[in-house]
């Protein structure tokens, strides 16, 4: 896996999935925004709702960083880059912000993180990814794909970056700092952050994520070096309050103009008065011209 097809490689991982919809869950509020404004918000990657996934994607990459260091250790130079590198990725990031979608439309743990079992959850045609694609602002790097929920399969990932790293420095490298040992640097704290915005423990295996991030082509120093040379305006970074804390996010449209939201399903979370929420709703869509988009209710049993 080279470093420069990262934009294509979470996402391929299970092209065999032949399913049409991506499913969001969210508020009602968040839903009725979506229509208004035709646009999505993507949240900071620090202010998620599972702070644990940070601390899982670190330990991941220390894990394969230190397995390297073994690997490598009579090449002085590099093994200064891995001692540095873990701390260098989580400490300091790349502003990253995320969108949380999923291939089940029907799943209690989704109903219960991002609505609180009484939200709804809209099924996007896959339509909608190519659209992300050919909307995103300049300032902006769309990566999208599969969350990986196998820690082998996530260190076999970081494990090659950094061989192939390793080939690079020994092809062209001088053995001494420098540019090219600048550029490995960067690639492999890059590397391993994109990466580890697709990393997941296995027992959230059951949301079968699918997951748009937005990486802000933002100057931004480590170790003296610069990873990209463009900058971002603040204006594109916006706030509000959640659970009691304040989110950064930013808005992604996902429809050109007069262009309708490729939507193809809304379902009702298993809290809500469905007879209620399914009369509204329905009224909602005509009103709106999504006269052919389906309406479900969640089947998932509920004991209060």
């Amino acid at each position: 896996m080279r470093v420069r097809e990262y934009k294509n490689v979470i996402r391929n991982q299970r092209n065999e999935n032949k399913q049409n919809k991506q499913y969001h869950y969210s508020s009602l509020d968040a839903i009725m925004s979506i229509f208004k404004h035709k646009e999505l918000w993507l949240t900071k990657s620090e202010y998620l709702n599972d702070i644990s996934e940070i601390k899982y994607a670190r330990r991941i990459a220390k894990k394969v960083r230190d397995q390297a260091k073994i690997n490598y250790q009579d090449d002085d130079l590099l093994m200064k880059l891995l001692e540095d590198c873990n701390d260098e990725i989580f400490d300091k990031g790349i502003d990253s912000y995320i969108l949380s979608m999923s291939m089940n439309a029907d799943s209690l743990p989704l109903w219960s993180n991002c609505s609180n079992q009484d939200g709804y959850c809209i099924g996007f045609d896959r339509s909608f990814i190519s659209v992300l694609d050919r909307l995103t602002d300049s300032a902006f790097q769309n990566i999208h794909g599969f969350v990986i929920y196998d820690p082998i399969e996530q260190e076999k990932i970081l494990s090659e970056e950094i061989s192939i790293a390793f080939d690079i420095w020994k092809e062209h490298g001088d053995g001494k700092p420098g540019n090219e040992l600048n550029y490995l640097w960067n690639h492999i704290i890059r590397t391993f952050y994109i990466y580890s915005l697709f990393f997941k423990d296995p027992s959230f295996r059951s949301e079968e994520e699918y997951r748009v991030v937005v990486l802000m082509n933002k100057k931004r120093q480590y170790g003296g070096h610069f990873i990209n040379s463009n900058e971002v305006s603040s204006d594109h970074i916006h706030f509000r309050s959640k659970n009691g804390a304040i989110v950064p996010y930013i808005k992604l449209p996902i429809t050109h103009d007069d262009e309708k939201i490729p939507l193809k399903s809304i379902s009702i979370g298993p809290r809500n008065n469905l007879n209620i929420s399914a009369e509204g709703l329905r009224y909602y869509l005509n009103y709106n011209k999504y006269e052919n988009c389906e309406i479900n209710k969640s089947i998932i049993p509920l004991r209060y």
